[in-house]
């Protein structure tokens, strides 16, 4: 059983309606959350598994991470909890205004001259991308080992933060047109874009790439969890005899 004091409960469930997603990495030996650092990763663990258990939460597990994201009945729960009014929303539902860059000259986007055009100059971030073949090769062939993909709503960074030869806007865009033809969940957060395969996108990715049926992306293999020995060669299930665990193994999934 974890005992979990108030006040830290509440951090985590304020940081949590503040962002409206949280990730969290499956360890029950961090000394601290990679957000919440003064706070025990396994607390953190404690609490949003708690959540999901009641459906305020919906769960994805990639690759030894859970991520988060608060439901409509999340919401409302967090907010009896925290005491909160009804016109106060999580990040995730709040939108930015976009800024956009000055054009040389110090002209407007619209134009320095009269009429509806977008002067000179102007670059329409929605416009049509071509994408040579061998980057959408590279993307797609990512994106199926790995099974989910993060990318950064930046239409100028010169290159995306895991494929570094390539650049994000392109990423972007092959993304996109993945997740519009249900290939792909999304969940956007606060100008990061997160998308995972669903089993139509697997089946797809695999005849584009012509891989065989027996090849699966990371997020549905599992690896056999590595323990290390206990002191003095003992095995984990204790040096003596009969069916207990021995003193001193402590069971990591008992609440």
């Amino acid at each position: 059983m974890v005992l979990i004091p108030k006040k830290t409960r509440r951090q985590i469930l304020e940081h949590l309606f503040k962002e409206g997603v949280m990730v969290v990495k499956k360890d029950y030996q961090a000394c601290k959350h990679n957000e919440l650092e003064d706070i025990p990763n396994l607390h953190v663990m404690m609490v949003l598994r708690s959540l999901a258990s009641r459906h305020y939460l919906q769960e994805i597990y990639s690759w030894r991470w859970h991520y988060y994201t608060l439901t409509n009945e999340g919401i409302e729960y967090l907010r009896e909890v925290l005491h909160l009014p009804a016109q106060v929303f999580p990040q995730t539902l709040t939108k930015q205004r976009p800024t956009r860059p000055a054009l040389a000259g110090g002209e407007s986007e619209g134009g320095g001259g009269k009429g509806k055009g977008k002067g000179k100059g102007a670059w329409d971030q929605e416009t049509m991308v071509l994408i040579p073949k061998k980057t959408r090769r590279q993307i797609l062939e990512h994106l199926f080992k790995e099974g989910v993909m993060v990318v950064k709503k930046d239409y100028q960074a010169c290159k995306h933060n895991e494929l570094e030869d390539i650049p994000n806007l392109h990423v972007m865009m092959v993304l996109r047109s993945l997740a519009s033809r249900h290939y792909l969940q999304e969940i956007y957060s606060w100008r990061w874009h997160y998308y995972t395969l669903t089993n139509e996108g697997i089946e797809y990715l695999r005849e584009v790439l012509h891989l065989p049926a027996q090849v699966f992306p990371q997020t549905l293999t599992k690896q056999r969890p590595t323990r290390p020995a206990l002191a003095g060669g003992e095995s984990e299930g204790g040096g003596g005899k009969g069916k207990g665990k021995g003193k001193g193994a402590w069971n990591q999934e008992e609440s």
